[in-house]
């Protein structure tokens, strides 16, 4: 999992390993250069600069969406939406796993 379920509401919170943070920092990449391309550089139509704006936000959704855990409301600390054998707060597949530990998170995993 690239991103983590919010705790309270519907989303993501902050990126959780590597490759999350570099989708996350080339998405603001984008909308800075984007903007001194667009807006600076070329003085196109607002209404172009929106239309780049939610494309690009639409694409970091499409990742969150693809590496993050399941998409749905969340109250609190209820974050059991993750099928056994995978662990219940990032949702990383513990197939084989012998420390007790996530390695994904570090979360100690309770045997059966």
């Amino acid at each position: 999992m690239w991103f983590s379920a919010k705790t309270n509401g519907i989303g993501w919170r902050l990126p959780t390993c590597w490759q999350g943070w570099a989708v996350f920092l080339g998405y603001w990449a984008v909308i800075v250069i984007g903007y001194f391309e667009l807006c600076v550089f070329h003085h196109v139509s607002p209404l172009w600069w929106l239309l780049f704006l939610i494309g690009t936000t639409a694409a970091l959704a499409g990742v969150c969406w693809l590496k993050g855990p399941p998409l749905r409301w969340r109250r609190g600390e209820d974050t059991g939406d993750y099928p056994p054998g995978h662990c219940q707060k990032c949702g990383y597949n513990l197939t084989g796993n012998v420390s007790g530990v996530c390695p994904e998170c570090g979360t100690k995993i309770e045997k059966p």
